[in-house]
C-alpha cells in the first residue's frame, strides 16, 4: 500500500455553517489521499456553526480515527490574514493545503499539485484554476497551461499548497491586507527565490451563494492591488493616478542633476531640500493609496 502524503488543512470560518457540511465531505475525499491534519479556525463562531461543527466530528471524523488530527481554536473576529497565519505556525507537516470554506478541492488535483512540487525543490506555492458554482451556474476557470511561474504577475488564487521548509521560514501573510495578501504572500516566495507551479486543469470549485464570501469588493481590491505594486517595484501595472505622483517624485529627485549641482558641501543643503521633495511626494503618493483604502 502506498504510503500516504502528511498534509496539513487550514482554513478559517465565519458565518459559514451552510458550508460545514460538503466542508466535512471534503474532509474525507482528503483523507483517502492523505495522512490529513485539520485546522480550523472559528472567527466568533454562532451556536450554529458550533453545534454544525461537533455534530459533523461525531458523524464522519470520528468513525475515520482523524479525530485526533483536528484542531477546533475559536478566536474573536480577525481578518483572514491572521487567522492563516495562526494555522501555519500550529501546522506540523512541510505541505500545507490553504482554503477558504466555501471551496471544495479536488483530492486527485491536490495530490498531483504535490507530486510537481516534490520534483522540483524551489517550487514552493502550487495552485490551479477553480471553477465557480453559484445558486444560477456553474462556471468554468479559464484553462492555463501546466507550468512553473516565475514571473511576478501570476496569481496563485483562493486554494493552494504552501511547502515549508527552509527557504519559506518565518514567511507569512501580510496581515494590512484584506483581499490581496495570498498575492503579496507570493511575491515574499519569489524574493526568496521560490517558484509557483500554477496546474493545467481546474482544481475545485467554491460556492458563491452569496455577497462576503469569495466575492472581492472592487474598490478595495484595487487600492490594495497598487500599495503591492507601490511596495514591491512593480510600477507597470500602477493605475494613471499613481504613475503621475511618482514620475512627479522622480523627476525632483533628478533635479539636482538637471541643474548639475554636484556633491560641493556648499551645494549640499540644496541637494538635500530636492531630495526632501522626493521623500515628501513618494509620502504622498503613499498616503493617497492607504488613506482611500482605510476609508
Amino acid at each position: 500500500m502506498r504510503k500516504k502524503e502528511k498534509l496539513s488543512l487550514i482554513v478559517s470560518t465565519y458565518r459559514s455553517e451552510q458550508y460545514l457540511p460538503q466542508f466535512f465531505v471534503n474532509i474525507l475525499g482528503l483523507k483517502e489521499f492523505f495522512d490529513l491534519e485539520v485546522i480550523i479556525i472559528m472567527n466568533d463562531p454562532t451556536l450554529g456553526e458550533t453545534k454544525c461543527i461537533q455534530r459533523m466530528v461525531l458523524n464522519y471524523i470520528y468513525e475515520t480515527n482523524l479525530l485526533k488530527k483536528i484542531n477546533i481554536i475559536k478566536i474573536d473576529r480577525e481578518k483572514l490574514y491572521f487567522s492563516w497565519n495562526r494555522g501555519l505556525k500550529i501546522a506540523t507537516n512541510e505541505f500545507v493545503l490553504i482554503t477558504n470554506i466555501d471551496d471544495y478541492v479536488y483530492p486527485k488535483a491536490i495530490s498531483n499539485i504535490i507530486t510537481e512540487m516534490k520534483k522540483n525543490k524551489n517550487v514552493i506555492i502550487g495552485s490551479g484554476p477553480i471553477d465557480s458554482l453559484s445558486k444560477n451556474k456553474f462556471s468554468l476557470s479559464q484553462q492555463q497551461d501546466q507550468t512553473i511561474q516565475d514571473e511576478y504577475m501570476c496569481c496563485i488564487g483562493g486554494a493552494f499548497v504552501f511547502k515549508k521548509n527552509n527557504l519559506t521560514r518565518n514567511m507569512f501573510f501580510n496581515t494590512k491586507y484584506s483581499i490581496v495578501g495570498d498575492y503579496e504572500f507570493q511575491l515574499q516566495a519569489m524574493k526568496r527565490n521560490g517558484k509557483i507551479f500554477f496546474n493545467k486543469k481546474s482544481i475545485g470549485i467554491y460556492r458563491n451563494f452569496q455577497t462576503g464570501l469569495s466575492t472581492s469588493k472592487g474598490v478595495t481590491l484595487t487600492i490594495e492591488q497598487q500599495l503591492v505594486y507601490l511596495e514591491n517595484g512593480i510600477y507597470e501595472k500602477l493605475i494613471v493616478n499613481t504613475r503621475l505622483l511618482l514620475i512627479c517624485a522622480n523627476i525632483v529627485k533628478i533635479m539636482p542633476i538637471i541643474f548639475e549641482i554636484n556633491n560641493v558641501e556648499d551645494d549640499f543643503s540644496i541637494k538635500k531640500i530636492f531630495y526632501g521633495f522626493y521623500l515628501l511626494l513618494k509620502t504622498i503618493t503613499y498616503h493617497f493609496l492607504t488613506r482611500i483604502f482605510k476609508s
